[in-house]
This record gives structure tokens, C-alpha cells and sequence, in this order.
């Protein structure tokens, strides 16, 4: 049995949860700014006004917000004292995608990592506060609905190829040992333009991807972390803007499904066009999986159980 029009617009449309968390969210995203704006305070090594709180992914794009969302929130440090960390001299692999980045600031990002985890984990009860590769994570309880992850970040810019200067930010991997580049401001306006010039359909698709994701995770016939959210709305961006217009919702995600079923994703890029999408670093996604969810939601769209 196909998937029925009531289920196709159920989750193409907005989730309600979503503006049940609003209130919720911003109360978590001014605590951690405050937090943040303590640390300068207390520590002296930054100013309070040298600090950028805001939120990013799913839940700001509008793309998702369901069983698994998580709020994803960066605390962007501009400078420390005199150095002002996008005109700081640096060195940058040479690599394929120009990601990995040498810098030797007074007061590193691993070192805002560590003040900033202690001050949130004072906060928000440090038996839920852990930190992770990038990122800080602080764990959904009864009064906290859903999963938080904070980021560290330094501002940041970078020439590409035409000498132009890309907006950026610079995060630490606690894996690599590095400073890698990250173009959250890139991804929310490049995805926002291509909703605007679909109809508005884009972002309905990539709602809709996500939710049969949930759906096949759940039916156990798709695994669990082979689809992550960031990689859905990169599949979903690469489709050309002709074949996601249309009122005609079926038919849109039938041209979505027959485009990504039978076109060459190799060289698909990510959401801000900076590097591909498929490769073998832990950024990149694994084209035998990506492979896997096309073939996936085609067969959960043709044979789902209602």
C-alpha cells in the first residue's frame, strides 16, 4: 500500500511540537549565553559583548522536530583580550576540502571548551553535562524535553579560491586534535534561498525524509545513525529547483524519489557548496548508506503499513 495523502501531509507539514519548544528554547539559549558571559566575568579573559549565542540545524531551519531532535546552540567567541581570531594569521592543510586549520591563539578553543562545560555543568547539573568530539551535551530530563548541544566556536573567515572572504566558524575536535572549519551560516541561508525558490517545497520534502527515516528506525528496516539529519537536507538541496516545485505534493516526491534513485550523487556537494557531501571523513556521509535511504524510503513509500 503506497503512502497515504493524509500521512504525505502530515509530515510535510510543520511539527506543533515545534512551537511548543519555542519558549523552552530561548530559556535554555539565554542560560547559556549567561553562562558564557559569567565565564568573562569571572575569569577576565574575554568581554561579555565578545560573545554570539545562536541557534543552528533542524529545529532553526524548520526542517525537523521530532522523536530525535536535539537543540543545537554555538557560543561564537570573537576574540580574547587583543587577538581577534578572523585576523589571525593561519595555516591550513592542504587537503581537499581546506578544512583542517593551524592557529596558536592565547586562549585556545580546547580551553573555552573545558571553562565553558564547567560553568554549564554548575548550571545544568553536571551528572547530564558531558562533552563529546565538538561539542558539549546536556541531556533531556523532566524539565529539559529534549537533548542539548552546545558548541564552542571562534569567528572565523577564509579565502576561497576567487579570494573571496567566506563567513565560517572554527570548532576543536577532540579526535583530531584539530581546528576544523564549519559554515553554519552558509547552510541556514544557502537552504532558506533554495526553500524560496521551490515553492517552499524543500524544506517540506526534507521534513518528510526525516520522518520516514524515523518511521523505517522504528519498523527496524532501516538502522539507526546511517541518516543523520544534516546529510538528509544536503540529499534534498542537490535536487534541481524544477523538480521540487509544484502544488502537487505526490508528484513532487515522486520526481524527488525518481531523480535520486537514478542520478549519479557522487559528486553532490554540502548545503554551503564549500565541499562534497560523500567521502571517508567523519563529516562526510557514506555513499552505501545514502544509497541504502533512497532505496529505503522508495520501498516504505510503496509498501508502508498505515
Amino acid at each position: 500500500m503506497a503512502l497515504s495523502d493524509e500521512i504525505i501531509s502530515k509530515w510535510f507539514k510543520e511539527s506543533v511540537l515545534k512551537f511548543d519548544l519555542d519558549k523552552t528554547f530561548q530559556e535554555v539559549e539565554d542560560t547559556i549565553e549567561q553562562a558564557a558571559k559569567l565565564l568573562a566575568e569571572e575569569r577576565g579573559l574575554y568581554k561579555p559583548e565578545d560573545v554570539k549565542t545562536y541557534i543552528q540545524g533542524s529545529y532553526l531551519n524548520n526542517v525537523y522536530v521530532g522523536q530525535n531532535t536535539k537543540l543545537e546552540v554555538v557560543v561564537e567567541l570573537t576574540r580574547a583580550g587583543d587577538e581577534v581570531y578572523d585576523e589571525l594569521e593561519y595555516f591550513m592543510d592542504k587537503s581537499p576540502r581546506k578544512r583542517a586549520v593551524r592557529i596558536k591563539p592565547a586562549y585556545p578553543l580546547q580551553r573555552f571548551k573545558l571553562d565553558l562545560y564547567n560553568k554549564l555543568s554548575d548550571l545544568f547539573n553536571s551528572n547530564r553535562v558531558t562533552t563529546c568530539n565538538q561539542a558539549i551535551t546536556i541531556e533531556k530530563n523532566l524539565t529539559l524535553p529534549v537533548t542539548i548541544e552546545v558548541t564552542p566556536a571562534f569567528s572565523f573567515k577564509r579565502a576561497n579560491d576567487e579570494g573571496e572572504d567566506v563567513p565560517c566558524v572554527l570548532v576543536w575536535e577532540e579526535f583530531s586534535g584539530d581546528y576544523t572549519i564549519s559554515y553554519p551560516h552558509l547552510h541556514t541561508t544557502n537552504l532558506s534561498l533554495k526553500d524560496g525558490k521551490t515553492d517552499g517545497n524543500t524544506k517540506k520534502v526534507i521534513r518528510l525524509f526525516k520522518n520516514m527515516r524515523d518511521y523505517m528506525i522504528n519498523e527496524q528496516v532501516f538502522p539507526a545513525g546511517a541518516a543523520p539529519g544534516y546529510f538528509i537536507d544536503c540529499l534534498v538541496y542537490n535536487v534541481p529547483d524544477i523538480l521540487l516545485k509544484g502544488s502537487d505534493m505526490r508528484g513532487v516526491l515522486l520526481k524527488v524519489f525518481n531523480y535520486l534513485n537514478n542520478k549519479n550523487i557522487n559528486e553532490m556537494l554540502c548545503v554551503h557548496e564549500q565541499f562534497p557531501m560523500f567521502g571517508s571523513n567523519f563529516d562526510q556521509w557514506d555513499i552505501k548508506h545514502a544509497r541504502f535511504f533512497v532505496s529505503s524510503l522508495i520501498y516504505t513509500y510503496k509498501n508502508i503499513k498505515e
